[in-house]
């Protein structure tokens, strides 16, 4: 019982001292909440500027394909090096088995249609691709355009 009484004494000192400290120093904690502000609108403003956007869009709201190959074999960072000059824009990553981190799949998503996607890794890769060895999805943008109004 008393040591109940002896925290809460403990935490109305620590109430009263930090009111107090807080009384006395407000204005600093506006000053460094007004500049954190500041620094966001500057960074959104800066990001557009760059961009032509607030925000970096993916393929899910820009619109493009996405396709998943299932193949083991396949060297992610020269895919990341290659694909561009033929696709443009891409983002490759690899789907890895949790327990042994080996590689199952890799996912390739583009701006562009699934068709010269398709035809792109297909001349790439040496081989043809089919619904056994991979699968498209394509997002319109007008998706990703009725998702921002």
């Amino acid at each position: 019982m008393e040591e109940s009484k002896e925290t809460e004494k403990q935490e109305k000192k620590f109430a009263e001292r930090f009111g107090r400290f807080y009384d006395k120093n407000y204005k600093k904690f506006l000053i460094v909440t007004a500049a954190i502000i500041a620094f966001c609108f500057v960074f959104i403003i800066i990001f557009h500027s760059q961009n032509g956007d607030f925000i970096h869009k993916d393929i899910s709201l820009a619109g493009g394909t996405s396709v998943t190959i299932y193949d083991s074999s396949l060297n992610i960072n020269q895919l990341k090096q290659d694909l561009p000059q033929y696709l443009g824009e891409v983002d490759v990553q690899s789907i890895k088995d949790l327990v042994t981190q080996e590689q199952k799949a890799v996912i390739i998503e583009t701006s562009q249609n699934s068709d010269t996607a398709k035809q792109v890794l297909e001349n790439y890769l040496g081989y043809n691709l089919t619904e056994k060895n991979s699968s498209f999805e394509f997002t319109t943008p007008s998706l990703g355009g009725s998702f921002f109004q």
